[in-house]
């Protein structure tokens, strides 16, 4: 029998064939891993940034709506109070509250409240008034404040967290009347 007229792969042959193709295949799965996370944390990172992004628009969307009181307590991080001079007759308000790690917007406009959930993740919302010579403002004197320093962290997945901060400027009501 002539062993070189067989045709076939030796058992070192088909070896090295495994070993090429699982260094390949490797490969080929770790990129597609790495783009993978890759893209997961680029949309948490930009969902974050939409949800903190909606939450100062809706902010300050109300700030400049009308003549708010703004001022802040233990239970909301911030409160938008529109006093109608009547004693009688509750005033309108919009608070916002952080609860567990969702942020609400609780509204009263012509007697009628509402609660809406306006972002999830929040593991922290806090917000200083800022007077007109830049002076954070403490005590009870809200309508002096001139600005609003927004700081929100939200969770983007079990080990990241991001931060976002504006500040929003308060028009003054008094040029207007």
């Amino acid at each position: 029998m002539n062993r070189l007229n067989e045709r076939g792969l030796s058992l070192v042959e088909l070896l090295a064939a495994i070993t090429i193709a699982a260094i390949v295949i490797g490969v080929v799965s770790s990129a597609i891993f790495q783009t993978y996370t890759g893209f997961a944390t680029v949309t948490a990172r930009e969902s974050t940034q939409e949800n903190a992004r909606l939450v100062t628009e809706h902010i300050v969307n109300r700030v400049r709506e009308q003549p708010y009181v703004i001022s802040q307590s233990d239970e909301n991080f911030l409160e938008l109070t529109a006093p109608d001079g009547n004693p009688d007759t509750p005033d309108d308000f919009v608070h916002y509250r952080r609860e567990g790690t969702n942020l609400s917007v609780i509204t009263r406009a012509n007697n009628r409240v509402a609660t809406t959930l306006i972002a999830t993740n929040v593991t922290e919302a806090h917000a200083e008034l800022i007077d007109a010579h830049g002076q954070i403002i403490t005590g009870s004197s809200p309508l002096q404040a001139q600005e609003i320093r927004i700081s929100l962290n939200f969770r983007t997945t079990d080990k990241h967290m991001q931060h976002f901060s504006t500040t929003i400027s308060i028009p003054s009501w008094n040029q207007y009347r």
